[in-house]
């Protein structure tokens, strides 16, 4: 194991052991019913909102690497908030299409699905293109504020996790996934329930990243079991690029 990996395990193992002391000294009762995978990942995204709020009021210099906005980039029709998200929300679709590698108008015509989507309406990043969403963790985000119902146009949510998407075969014209995948519970049901949903012919595109295991991303994943998993897809890895300063993980794109 290289020392970059030690440490990596090594502050995971410290992490959980933070995750669990919370968790029983001082638990959040509105989300005890959640595993702790779960409750880990909506904690995260707590997290996110009071980031994306101090770096909206400009006491964040930069968030991921993005400037604070002027006050002409800032959304100013809602509460402080919903204003926050709404403001980041353009940044990160533009690195939504890098991380895929697309332009805006690759989907255009399709109904399309984001796999692991998420609280941010990413797909719009994309034109003519009629979104869905599946992310078991939905009910909850609206309950942190994301404004999930609101957004314009509509992205439909579908509550579900990867492995029992709630939709029937062949209904997908395409189907992406950014950086989500590594995160669900069983990868091989969850790879089987995203080729039964794609229509025969359709578009499959992710960005999947290679990393050791962690409580939220259970899976190390590489070339050998995408293949295997994704190969009767015609999925073919077409980038691999290095994680900045983590040596030994990787963000690799895969397409059909």
């Amino acid at each position: 194991m290289s020392l970059i990996s030690l440490r990596r395990a090594v502050n995971s193992s410290l992490e959980a052991a933070r995750f669990r002391f919370d968790r029983w000294f001082r638990p959040d009762p509105q989300f005890a019913y959640l595993p702790d995978k779960q409750l880990a990942e909506l904690r995260f995204w707590q997290g996110e909102i009071k980031k994306m709020t101090r770096w909206y009021e400009g006491e964040m210099p930069e968030y991921y690497g993005i400037s604070s906005p002027t006050d002409d980039m800032k959304e100013t029709a809602f509460d402080l908030r919903q204003n926050a998200i709404r403001t980041w929300i353009p940044f990160m679709m533009k690195r939504y299409l890098n991380s895929l590698q697309v332009g805006p108008d690759y989907f255009s015509g399709c109904r399309i699905l984001d796999v692991g989507c998420g609280p941010l309406p990413l797909l719009h990043a994309f034109e003519d293109v009629e979104c869905f969403g599946v992310d078991q963790l939905t009910k909850e985000y609206r309950a942190i504020g994301f404004p999930l119902d609101s957004y314009d146009p509509p992205v439909n949510y579908l509550v579900g996790s990867a492995e029992k998407i709630p939709t029937d075969d062949d209904t997908f014209d395409a189907i992406v996934s950014v950086n989500a995948i590594d995160h669900v519970d069983d990868f091989g049901e969850a790879a089987m329930e995203i080729l039964r949903i794609l229509k025969p012919g359709g578009k499959l595109r992710m960005q999947i990243h290679y990393h050791h295991a962690t409580r939220c991303e259970p899976w190390q994943l590489d070339d050998q079991m995408i293949a295997h998993h994704f190969g009767g897809a015609g999925l073919k890895k077409i980038d691999e690029q290095e994680v900045p300063g983590r040596s030994d993980e990787r963000l690799t794109l895969w397409t059909n």
